[in-house]
C-alpha cells in the first residue's frame, strides 16, 4: 500500500474479506510501500482482520522493513516464496524455482495497453506463472509485453475479460 493510499485500500480489503469470508488471506508482498506510511491503527485493524480471518504475508521490495511490525499484528510473515500444494506463492517473478508447475506472484503489476487506455491485468504466461495486478489504490503498474500463448484477464464493466498477445498486439 502506497503512502496515502492505505485506508482506501485496507477499506477495500476489509470489505471483501466481510463479503467473501475466506479463511486465509495470501498476499503476495508490498502490503506497505514504506514503514512511514504504516502506524499504530493501521496495525490495529490488520489485527482484527487477522482474527476474522488468517492473513499470510510473502514478504515483497517495499515491505521488508514493515515485516517487524506486522508480526506485531500476529500476521504470519514469509520472507521467500512458498508452496501450497504444487502452487508456488512468491513476491517476484525471478524467485519461481524452475521446477514449480504453477505459481502465483506479484511485483510486476501488470497493465495492457488498450488505445489509449491503461487496464490492470492478470497475466498467465505459457510457464503457467500467474501475475497479479496491485490491489493498492496508488500502483499504477508496469505495461507488459505479452508473448504468443500468453492470456491476460481484464476486468471490465463489472466482468472478466480473455485477451490473448495478438488482441493486445493489435490494440496497442
Amino acid at each position: 500500500m502506497p503512502t496515502g493510499g492505505s485506508e482506501e485500500t485496507l477499506a477495500r480489503l476489509e470489505a471483501l474479506a466481510a463479503e467473501l469470508q475466506p479463511a486465509e488471506i495470501h498476499i503476495l508482498g508490498d502490503l506497505w510501500h514504506d514503514a512511514k506510511s504504516l502506524d499504530a491503527a493501521l496495525i490495529e485493524r490488520l489485527s482484527v482482520l487477522n482474527q476474522k480471518q488468517k492473513l499470510i504475508l510473502t514478504v515483497g521490495n517495499h515491505d521488508r522493513k514493515c515485516a517487524e511490525w506486522l508480526q506485531e499484528a500476529n500476521i504470519e510473515v514469509k520472507q521467500a516464496g512458498w508452496a501450497i500444494d504444487d502452487v508456488w506463492l512468491c513476491h517476484e517473478p525471478a524467485e519461481i524455482p524452475d521446477d514449480a508447475l504453477n505459481a502465483i506472484c506479484g511485483h510486476i503489476h501488470p497493465v495492457v495497453r488498450l488505445g489509449t487506455h491503461r487496464l490492470q491485468c492478470f497475466w498467465l504466461n505459457t510457464k503457467n506463472q500467474l501475475v497479479l495486478p496491485s490491489f493498492g489504490e496508488l500502483t499504477r503498474g508496469q505495461p507488459i509485453q505479452p508473448e504468443e500463448g500468453d492470456l491476460m484477464f481484464v476486468p471490465i464493466d463489472g466482468s472478466i475479460r480473455r485477451l490473448t498477445a495478438q488482441t493486445v498486439a493489435k490494440c496497442s
